[in-house]
């Protein structure tokens, strides 16, 4: 069972909390294999080298991953929402703040959903 490793990902946090509110990490936990990150813990699925595992959303709806697995959605209150932000440091480079100013956009907005993703 392939996923992130709990105490520094997000998504293996939610994980561990699903499988725990489930009855089932301690039958789980023996199998884990965790990735440093959710990309290497769904390559791990992807490749054949864990049967099952937990993934973001965004990742099991890409193509590259879609066309060699199937998913199923966890429950959102089965686990702590999980919380991504866009910060920007003092003083950026032009560029920078385009592509900000850019993702504020309902354009921007629009392709997050596209992804899996909820847009503020």
């Amino acid at each position: 069972m392939a996923l992130a490793k709990p105490e520094i990902a997000p998504y293996g946090k939610a994980a561990v909390e699903f499988l725990t509110k489930l009855g089932l990490i301690d039958l789980a936990k023996e199998k884990f294999a965790y990735g440093e990150n959710i990309s290497s813990a769904t390559n791990f699925v992807v490749v054949g080298a864990a049967q099952v595992g937990f993934t973001a959303y965004s990742l099991a709806i890409s193509k590259e991953v879609a066309k060699e697995t199937d998913y199923i959605l966890v429950p959102e209150n089965l686990h702590e929402p999980i919380r991504q932000r866009m910060v920007l440091l003092k003083n950026p480079p032009q560029s920078v703040l385009d592509f900000y100013n850019y993702m504020q956009t309902s354009k921007a907005k629009e392709i997050i959903k596209q992804h899996g993703y909820v847009a503020p």
